[in-house]
């Protein structure tokens, strides 16, 4: 009797830690990061009519999962994601000075993600947005020899 009862206790006990946890019964946050990190677009989507925070961040680098789809390249995760409303001007936090406070456009700029560049442009995204260091999108892709970022943000009018 003992036994059977120990696979109950424990999905109850998880089940518990979980909803406590994201503070929800829904999807959560980082189910949600998880999905835009791999590019799923499709999960995104799923995820987020399900009532997942298109603004939740994860617990290493308070990173959105804007943030992460913006620095992983993936254009159409990055198109559900300011279609659901996504803040353009989220921003990472972490200890590394280099990382922190970059947006998800500084972060298509440093991987040259044209694409995610150009929506989140068009989204509103502050194209003169600074990192704690002071690097701007446009400083970033000088340096990392990403020319078609440069024009590009040249032409939305980046200042020097």
């Amino acid at each position: 009797m003992r036994r059977a009862r120990q696979p109950l206790l424990l999905l109850v006990l998880l089940a518990t830690l979980l909803f406590t946890r994201t503070g929800c019964s829904g999807p959560s946050g980082q189910e949600l990061i998880g999905a835009a990190i791999q590019g799923d677009a499709a999960a995104v989507q799923a995820l987020l009519d399900a009532g997942a925070d298109v603004n939740a961040k994860d617990n290493m680098e308070g990173r959105t999962a804007l943030l992460w789809a913006a620095s992983n390249g993936h254009a159409d995760t990055v198109q559900v994601l300011l279609g659901a409303g996504a803040n353009v001007e989220a921003q990472v936090k972490d200890n590394d000075e280099d990382k922190e406070g970059r947006t998800a456009l500084i972060l298509a700029a440093v991987g040259g993600h044209t694409t995610i560049l150009r929506a989140l442009i068009e989204a509103g995204a502050d194209i003169n947005a600074k990192t704690k260091n002071g690097v701007t999108a446009l400083m970033a892709a000088r340096v990392l020899g990403h020319t078609e970022v440069v024009v590009i943000l040249r032409k939305a009018g980046a200042e020097e």
